[in-house]
């Protein structure tokens, strides 16, 4: 698309424009720009390849969507990236054949994926890893398992569930241990309390203050409790994802561990995206 006069586009034209492109990047805060624009994919300054005004009318229909966005997203992507082909051949035949899961972890998975997704079953995505996509309340979901030998050779399987979240969360929970009290006692990477008696001395909860109190409601805190009574979990919650890993293959864990993952899909930001103007 050319722009009418473009190549006589006056520095004074041109210069209004810029002022009003500033004036649009002005209204997201330093939080969109710093975390939220790279998992959006959003350019940075004028796109090289278009003229001097059409590249500043681009920016400026950019940026607008941007704040549209922001004041009514959708925040989190509202889908992940499609799983890779299931791989074929031998090998893959091979792979299959001695990571496939039992059968009674086969059917605590289907039985939790039932309300959401009758449909999904667990296929090998390569290697190790076994995996099912759904949707459960809008989120999208990737759920599978991970077979894995510790160095005394006991085998096992790790359950694995991602979805998107909005991209300005940023938090970290992990099992708690003596390791982090001694770390604590002494001042080092202490972690967030939420006052919860029951939860506090389970995990160790480090990153975004914010992030932790509007992600861990007490509802989610509950879940997380319930799978942490049959295995240890961790969480990483970074540039638009949550990822939850446990030992617990059992059908209430990862019911718990999808309805976790749905409500954090669904959650508003927990910092401010568009500049407070009111003011």
């Amino acid at each position: 698309m050319t722009y009418r006069g473009e190549g006589e586009a006056s520095a004074e034209r041109l210069r209004a424009l810029d002022e009003e492109i500033a004036a649009l990047e002005a209204r997201l805060t330093d939080t969109f720009w710093e975390h939220v624009a790279p998992v959006w994919g959003v350019s940075e300054g004028l796109h090289p390849a278009l003229g001097p005004l059409e590249a500043r009318h681009a920016r400026i229909a950019e940026v607008t969507a941007l704040i549209e966005r922001a004041q009514r997203g959708p925040l989190a992507e509202p889908d992940l990236p499609p799983p890779a082909p299931p791989p074929s051949g031998v090998l893959a035949s091979v792979g299959r054949a001695l990571t496939a899961p039992p059968g009674e972890i086969v059917e605590g998975f289907t039985a939790a994926m039932q309300r959401h997704a009758p449909e999904a079953a667990l296929v090998h995505r390569g290697g190790s890893r076994w995996g099912a996509r759904l949707f459960a309340d809008g989120a999208p979901i990737e759920v599978g398992l991970r077979y894995e030998a510790s160095r005394s050779n006991n085998t096992y399987f790790v359950t694995e569930a991602e979805t998107t979240v909005a991209p300005s969360a940023r938090l970290e929970v992990k099992p708690e241990g003596i390791l982090q009290d001694l770390l604590d006692a002494i001042g080092i990477r202490a972690e967030l309390e939420l006052g919860d008696s029951a939860f506090d001395p389970a995990f160790v909860v480090r990153g975004d203050e914010a992030t932790a109190r509007s992600f861990l409601t007490a509802a989610v805190r509950r879940a997380l409790l319930v799978i942490g009574e049959e295995a240890t979990l961790e969480i990483a919650i970074a540039r638009g994802r949550a990822r939850l890993s446990t030992r617990a293959t059992s059908s209430r864990a990862i019911t718990q561990a999808i309805a976790v993952l749905a409500a954090w899909h669904a959650m508003p930001s927990p910092h401010p995206l568009l500049q407070d103007l009111s003011t």
